[in-house]
């Protein structure tokens, strides 16, 4: 894409502000133009550039999925988006080292988390980039899954309807 061609008005529902249910593919810099021109929304973009750059050169060709409030019109300021990455590759996680699988660890959630450098503290979770985002990892075959689990909606009963919601798909 040479300029941006991802029209958002097509895809996020002007009721509610959220991304219609999908995969809507998107660029980095038009995920940053559309959602990251606030100053909370500024670090979380900085964050995934971080997040992409740091993951490239464990996987070298990938998917990520991006789902919350930071991809919608929702006023106000944004959770840390849930972000799952998945290699185009499904042999990709057994090729890498003990240490290129300890890399890519440090840029992933982690629950129930005992720290002994901090004198033995106990988190609940631990997300990467001081927390503006959440990362987990799928196998390429089960992002469809991850789709529909991210995109979910809560209802006041405590029903989740999956894939409600739309998720931003990018790739590199």
């Amino acid at each position: 894409m040479e300029e941006s061609e991802m029209i958002w008005d097509d895809v996020i529902d002007p009721a509610t502000g959220w991304l219609v249910p999908g995969r809507h593919f998107a660029e980095l810099d038009e995920i940053q133009d559309e959602f990251g021109r606030a100053e909370d929304r500024a670090r979380i973009c900085r964050a995934l550039r971080e997040l992409l750059e740091a993951l490239k050169p464990l996987i070298v060709s990938g998917t990520a999925l991006i789902s919350g409030t930071f991809v919608s019109r929702q006023p106000g300021p944004c959770e840390a988006p849930m972000v799952v990455v998945s290699p185009h590759d499904e042999s990709t996680l057994e090729s890498w080292t003990d240490a290129e699988e300890l890399r890519f660890m440090h840029h992933e959630s982690l629950e129930d988390v005992l720290v002994g450098s901090l004198g033995g503290s106990y988190l609940a979770t631990l997300d990467p980039l001081g927390g503006a985002v959440q990362v987990y990892y799928s196998a390429p075959s089960d992002l469809d899954n991850w789709e529909q689990l991210i995109g979910a909606v809560t209802m006041s009963s405590g029903t989740d309807i999956l894939g409600a919601r739309g998720v931003v798909e990018v790739e590199w």
